[in-house]
């Protein structure tokens, strides 16, 4: 083989590689176990598992307060988890707790925690939102914003991944 073919190889070899680590992180929601999760709650410290909430479908959504789409679907899951009985909504961010006091007071159906990082659990694209049901099963994951108050959508979690 000649040089410029083997300059073409590796270009368009670095180029696929490049394009499906990029399709990855796009597209691709991280496979996070709800065994993984732990977090601190803002303000008490208190550390929580979703051990910690038994019998309940568990909503965790990661967000930061710069991502507007966070903020944008922030009103919906506070009026998911207010019309869900057996429903726990939790937002996790990795920002301080001055940051994030506005959102906790503004939205009370919601716990707010922090965790060391959001990217430690492969964790790129915001808001990112995993359902886990009463068992501890990841049951739905989503990359992007969604009207978390559909009644259609709550509806068929209910039916399907409650007990």
């Amino acid at each position: 083989m000649n040089k410029k073919m083997i300059g073409n190889v590796v270009f368009y070899g670095a180029v696929i590689i490049a394009s499906l680590y990029l399709i990855k992180r796009k597209f691709i929601v991280p496979q996070i176990q709800g065994k993984e999760l732990s977090f601190q709650e803002y303000g008490s410290g208190e550390n929580l598992q979703l051990k910690d909430f038994p019998n309940e479908t568990v909503v965790v959504n990661f967000w930061q307060t710069w991502c507007g789409p966070c903020l944008q679907e922030m009103p919906s899951l506070n009026e998911m988890n207010q019309i869900w009985d057996g429903l726990q909504v939790v937002c996790v961010s990795d920002e301080s707790y001055e940051k994030v006091l506005k959102y906790i007071k503004l939205y009370p159906n919601i716990r707010f925690v922090q965790v060391e990082s959001i990217t430690s659990y492969g964790v790129t694209q915001y808001p990112t939102t995993y359902i886990y049901n009463s068992d501890g099963a990841k049951v739905f994951s989503k990359i992007g914003i969604k009207d978390w108050s559909d009644p259609n959508f709550i509806a068929t979690l209910k039916k399907n991944w409650s007990k």
